[in-house]
């Protein structure tokens, strides 16, 4: 894919979310997109993934897929299969395996999943997520994942016939947050195309972000703050760095050893660690860090 391609067509400044990623793959393709648990993926290495992925989506479901469930961690998984929901013209709704099974067969049902993306830490709630979605299809590169529901339409994405990214329905919603359903049940939040694209033109002009930065990547992809890290990084070039909890309490290592330029927090995370004395403004322990967002 040539730069003119990744870049196009614009629509006077509305793009879909995914062509935010083509920016970055058009900026700085053989840099670093995504590093997570100690490997990297660069820009070229993560969309061609994607394009697979897509693919295998797209047969699974005998065309474009309508609502793609992500039920993966902070891992590779999660974002190949982000990426790749939205290159098949999917929406997706992303699910966190570490919320208990009944809130995750809840989100599943509302927002009638048809596919499913799934890492070796979501395949423990396989089972009880397809016994209320219809799946036609779901994809996994674990073996727990391959095992976990037999009679499941389960697919191993590699090896499948690529798709190009599709370019059309601005208008179409790009993902379905929902809430922690903590005074009730959890309600779907969707977010078209556009709406995220407005964000992005708004936001990014604003710290001068390019394929020199380094973004933290500390909220939970269930928590809506979490596409400014990611689609942030993505749409600039940058490297997304994924930090753990443990990471994310104690970041200073973490911040030095990765060159962190673009650091995100909540404010209570940024309290308990400035308690700790571990982020004071300006700390030369964070030589590397020029913005700060919490």
């Amino acid at each position: 894919m040539d730069s003119a391609s990744a870049s196009e067509p614009d629509r006077h400044g509305v793009k879909l979310l995914h062509e935010w990623f083509l920016e970055g793959l058009a900026a700085n393709p053989e840099g670093c997109a995504l590093r997570v648990k100690g490997r990297s993926w660069t820009y070229t290495e993560l969309h061609r993934t994607a394009c697979d992925w897509a693919g295998a989506l797209v047969a699974g479901c005998g065309g474009r897929p309508r609502r793609v469930g992500v039920l993966a961690s902070k891992s590779v998984e999660a974002y190949v299969g982000f990426l790749a929901t939205l290159y098949a013209g999917g929406t997706v709704v992303p699910l966190n395996p570490g919320y208990p099974v009944e809130h995750n067969r809840v989100v599943a049902a509302a927002a009638g999943l048809d596919a499913l993306v799934v890492d070796r830490v979501g395949s423990a709630q396989l089972g009880g997520i397809a016994a209320i979605a219809p799946l036609r299809v779901c994809l996994t590169t674990s073996t727990e994942g391959l095992t976990a529901a037999p009679g499941l339409p389960l697919v191993a994405p590699d090896g499948s016939t690529p798709v190009e990214p599709l370019r059309d329905g601005v208008d179409e919603f790009a993902y379905i947050v929902f809430t922690s359903g903590s005074t009730g049940l959890p309600k779907g939040v969707p977010v078209r195309h556009g709406n995220i694209s407005a964000f992005l033109r708004a936001v990014l002009p604003r710290y001068s972000l390019g394929p020199r930065d380094v973004f933290s990547q500390v909220h939970e992809l269930t928590f809506d703050l979490s596409m400014f890290e990611v689609w942030g990084a993505w749409a600039s070039g940058a490297c997304l760095t994924v930090l753990n909890h443990v990471q994310a309490l104690t970041p200073a290592r973490f911040v030095r050893r990765h060159a962190i330029t673009f650091w995100t927090s909540t404010p209570s995370l940024a309290g308990v660690v400035c308690a700790r004395g571990k982020v004071p403004p300006r700390s030369p322990a964070w030589p590397s860090v020029h913005h700060v967002l919490r």
